[in-house]
């Protein structure tokens, strides 16, 4: 669905292009819930065909090629900050996206 074709189509049906309008063409008669749902069993169904990605973590280049390494990569991320957090020793820091 593109923004050229929705507001023609919107032109047509004498309505105004709103927010409502353009929900109503991506929900498609699902309520907000089920179009959700829809997209986390596709997301779910696609896991396998994720690419790996290359981040710098620690310093260092850390590649990422499973939802499992992503997962403890976070998992160890989040548990430093909370350290951090409860020693008063917290310094957050901007994270540059290359």
């Amino acid at each position: 669905m593109s923004l050229i074709s929705t507001s023609k189509d919107a032109e047509k049906e004498n309505r105004p292009l709103s927010d409502q309008y353009i929900f109503e063409k991506i929900l498609a008669g699902k309520t907000y819930a089920q179009f959700k749902k829809e997209q986390m069993d596709g997301r779910i169904a696609n896991i396998s065909k994720l690419k790996p990605i290359t981040i710098d973590y620690k310093g260092k280049q850390e590649v990422i090629s499973s939802p499992e390494r992503m997962k403890q990569l976070m998992e160890e991320a989040v548990k430093e900050e909370l350290t951090q957090i409860k020693s008063r020793k917290y310094q957050p820091k901007t994270i540059p996206f290359h």
